[in-house]
């Protein structure tokens, strides 16, 4: 029991020891974090800061949200994919897209930005084949042309009146090339088809701009395929690729039809003995400047071949790459380009999107069950600008899908462009294309569908964001041209066109520096290498803004398109809206701030005083060209927020509230000429400049500051003085009170030893003699 005793008051000597301890932390921490805040720190204030920045770019990221802009019904059924140009040179962008089905006629269609149908012309049969368009005869305007089941090839202008047709002697599906093959200048237009009189024959031929046969190579099978150029052996002169339908054999033609080589795939795997369907792409995909050829064919094989026709790698998917082509890109920024090639396992009935290494390896892959025919070419854009590529596809399940550069699938950004219930089959065939239809920065994808007996036209936008970025694969085949190249500027001119053709820069889509692209400049007959085409004094890009011809000297920009009293041409050097007649939104139109007060345009303060030039003028009659109109030293917007007189001086030197600091004063140091003490530290605004020689406007730089630190260490100070001598005494009273028990202890026990040789006397010995006797 004693020994449990001790043990105990062990226990609380060393707790109640610990708890004085602790009192004393709690003093020294809670009084800094009181002194602290009496000197009002911005610390606080810059974490809260902080915290919603967090909040802003963390937990409330941006999500890209299509919608639905506009849609046109059209009477056939659309496989094609849109052309984007200015066909007419309205200033206005135009869609050019082509329909048609198996057993009904066909039909082209001309769409304004708005999706309005501008104009269109029908055929007795049905077209697959995608317009490609370019200025062939050099007329100024752009041609149309693209190939029909009827069995011809057809050009048109741009209201859609016919310029000529050339006969295949069968139909065709798939989609013209233009190019100038043998370097002359001027360009051909190559074309596919399969002829079925004497059994079916493939032909592949080579018109000139005006549509004559220039030469024919035929072969015996089919051509599903779209012609592909390239200058495989960089001699100036173009190659023509293109993969057989039903004897699984790719071959190289030269730029006079001549045979060059032919590459034998493996033996196709497809019941109906169907081999390659898709058209192929060329770029230097290694950087071993040469030129690699990929395309993939029905066994679920992507080949790479070089300039030769001899084969670099092959990589097998998993299921049957079936009628669609591969884009290329640089998906992850590593400098090499990278294959996007999609994919159909039909027995399976699952479809999937590969992104194929310059080496043949597989980057990432991304499979979707359920999902039968991808037959879209990818399109690749960055859509929200953040740097990274998205992958634009569709599939027949009804669906416009886009993947990240890295194929994570983004489920919000599945657009379905029509109801299943509604309409029975529909399907998306149409490769879509991205272009900034209403000049707002931001990417729209075009594309057509088509059910069992119509077809339709989507304009998709999005918002969440305020740009769009690059788009080096923008439209099927690469561009216009359908040349199978890159267009790695988004200059609507392919890498290929511009490098053997015009002459431009590849990775620089303004080539003149003149601000009209080097692809708009095709649109509207500027020369894409000279800033200002017809020598007027204005560049084409000016021109094309204000609506003038960039081609005419005779076409000077002298509209007032706002009715600001400033010309276009005046406008445009002076930087002000050419379509808002008060550019600065300061009160004022354009041509006043000009012509009659001589106040800057472009700036809503021309002279920085924090008042309008529109309020100066007609509100405080102040001069808008002089910060201080009364010279006081006191900026006149100051004065008008303050509550003086910005045209009379008398007020500069008048002391408001009586600190001690006039009030031109308090407009030097930035004070409050209503508050005594603009930073609430007890001491006035004059006395803290004329006394004391500290900051009105910082409350931390406080002339007693040493003397708030002296009180703090008193405080500090005395507390642990006060708290030792509670401890002290705590500890004493202790030792008093154990020293006390201890002496309580020994008494009784004495008493108990006494009484017990008490009771020994008191006993008779072992006689029975008493002591006490």
């Amino acid at each position: 029991m004693k020994q449990n005793n001790e043990i105990k008051r062990s226990i609380e000597t060393k707790i109640n020891s610990k708890f004085v301890l602790v009192y004393l932390m709690i003093i020294i921490l809670v009084l800094p974090i009181g002194f602290i805040f009496s000197t009002r720190s911005i610390l606080f204030t810059e974490t809260q800061r902080v915290d919603a920045i967090w909040n802003d770019t963390v937990l409330s990221p941006n999500y890209m949200n299509g919608v639905v802009v506009w849609s046109t019904d059209v009477e056939y059924e659309i496989y094609s994919s849109p052309a984007i140009a200015d066909i007419d040179k309205d200033g206005s962008i135009d869609i050019i897209i082509c329909a048609g089905y198996f057993d009904k006629g066909g039909a082209i269609y001309c769409l304004e930005s708005n999706g309005t149908i501008k104009w269109q012309k029908e055929y007795d049969k049905y077209i697959f084949s995608s317009p490609a368009v370019a200025d062939l005869d050099k007329d100024g305007s752009l041609d149309i042309v693209f190939t029909c089941y009827d069995s011809f090839t057809y050009c048109l202008d741009f209201e859609g009146n016919e310029k000529w047709s050339y006969d295949m002697e069968g139909p065709s599906r798939s989609t013209p090339c233009i190019a100038d093959l043998d370097g002359d200048g001027d360009l051909e237009i190559i074309i596919a088809n399969t002829m079925i009189s004497g059994g079916y024959r493939g032909k592949l031929s080579c018109l000139s701009s005006n549509g004559i046969e220039k030469w024919v190579n035929y072969t015996d099978t089919w051509y599903w395929a779209s012609p592909t150029v390239a200058d495989l052996f960089n001699d100036g002169k173009l190659e023509v690729l293109i993969g057989n339908l039903r004897d699984d054999r790719f071959s190289c033609y030269n730029f006079d039809g001549t045979w060059n080589w032919t590459f034998n795939t493996e033996p196709s795997t497809d019941t109906k003995g169907r081999s390659i369907s898709g058209s192929a792409v060329v770029a230097d995909i290694d950087n071993d400047l040469g030129l690699e050829i990929i395309f993939g064919d029905f066994s679920n094989i992507t080949y790479c071949l070089n300039e030769t026709g001899h084969e670099e790698w092959r990589y097998y998917g998993d299921g049957t790459v079936f009628i669609s082509s591969p884009s290329l890109v640089d998906i992850d920024k590593d400098g090499y380009l990278e294959i996007i090639m999609p994919g159909t396992e039909l027995e399976k009935n699952y479809g999937y999107i590969i992104c194929i290494n310059h080496d043949g390896s597989e980057e990432w892959l991304w499979r979707k069950d359920n999902l039968d025919w991808i037959v879209t070419t990818p399109t690749i854009a960055d859509l929200n600008n953040n740097g990274e590529y998205e992958i634009i596809f569709s599939a027949i399940d009804n669906k416009t899908r886009i993947l990240n550069s890295y194929g994570g699938y983004l489920p919000e950004w599945e657009m379905i462009t029509m109801d299943l219930d509604v309409l029975g089959f529909p399907t998306v065939f149409s490769t879509a294309a991205v272009v900034d239809l209403d000049g707002d920065g931001i990417l729209e994808i075009i594309l057509g569908g088509h059910y069992t007996s119509a077809g339709k036209i989507w304009c998709i936008s999005f918002s969440g964001f305020s740009s769009s970025g690059n788009a080096p694969y923008p439209t099927y085949r690469g561009s216009n041209f359908r040349t199978g190249a890159m267009d790695s500027d988004f200059d609507f001119i392919d890498d290929l066109t511009e490098r053997t053709y015009f002459g431009t820069l590849e990775y620089n889509r303004d080539s003149d520096g003149d601000e009209l692209i080097d692809g708009k400049e095709l649109w509207y007959n500027a020369d894409p290498l000279d800033p200002d085409t017809d020598d007027d004094g204005y560049t084409d890009g000016e021109e094309v803004r204000v609506g003038s011809k960039p081609d005419d000297p005779n076409s000077i920009p002298a509209l007032d398109s706002d009715d600001d009293g400033l010309t276009d041409e005046e406008e445009l050097a002076l930087g002000t809206s050419i379509n808002d007649d008060d550019s600065d939104n300061d009160g004022l139109k354009d041509g006043e701030e000009v012509h009659t007060y001589g106040t800057n345009a472009t700036n809503f303060d021309t002279d920085g005083d924090e008042l309008g030039d529109g309020e100066e003028i007609e509100i405080h009659e102040t001069n808008p060209l002089d910060s201080d109109t009364d010279n006081d030293g006191m900026p006149d917007g100051w004065e008008i927020a303050n509550g003086f007189d910005p045209l009379s001086a008398s007020d500069a030197n008048r002391d408001e509230e009586i600190d001690g600091l006039t009030n031109i004063e308090e407009y030097q140091y930035g004070t409050d000429p209503f508050d005594e003490d603009s930073d609430d530290d007890t001491i006035s605004d004059g006395d803290e400049v004329h006394i004391h020689g500290t900051d009105p406007m910082n409350p931390a730089d406080h002339p007693f500051l040493w003397q708030r630190w002296m009180t703090y260490f008193s405080v500090i100070s005395g507390v642990i003085g006060f708290s030792v001598t509670v401890f002290s005494f705590f500890r004493n009273w202790q030792k008093r009170r154990k020293k006390k028990r201890e002496e309580t202890q020994e008494g009784v026990h004495a008493q108990k030893r006494l009484e017990q040789i008490q009771q020994e006397h008191d006993e008779p010995d072992e006689w029975g003699i008493d002591d006490n006797i």
